[in-house]
């Protein structure tokens, strides 16, 4: 949705990342935004999809085609890593940007406070830390 926005599109209502990405892919060529076109944006749109409605609203009447439902690996989260370097990589970011992989940012410091364990998992290894 991000990417859409800053084609100057209005982003539909919908969390489907595939039905996200295609829009994106339509909104832009191999040349300007060549990431969006990769095997590797599609395949991770592929293995969130089954997430963009569970983990948004847990309590529903709509589920997974099929009663389906997929699990992640802790590991699993640096392919998000990596997925939120490219953009940040696609997108420019203003300086004065809100920006939570800069130590000291406020959420950041709540989050190392009161959960240790989730910001220390959160922060470990993950690539966009190490860019800043």
């Amino acid at each position: 949705k991000g990417l859409l926005k800053y084609l100057n599109c209005i982003p539909p209502n919908t969390h489907k990342l595939k039905d996200l990405l295609k829009l994106c892919k339509d909104k832009t060529t191999k040349e300007s935004h060549p990431y969006i076109h990769t095997e590797e944006v599609q395949t991770t749109a592929e293995i969130y999809e089954p997430f963009y409605e569970l983990a948004r609203y847990p309590v529903q009447s709509i589920r997974p085609n099929d009663g389906k439902y997929m699990i992640m690996y802790p590991d699993g989260i640096y392919i998000l890593d990596l997925f939120v370097l490219r953009m940040k990589e696609l997108l420019p970011i203003k300086a004065n940007a809100w920006n939570i992989f800069i130590d000291g940012h406020y959420s950041l410091e709540i989050c190392k406070r009161n959960c240790p364990e989730f910001y220390n998992r959160f922060k470990e290894n993950n690539i966009n830390f190490e860019t800043n």
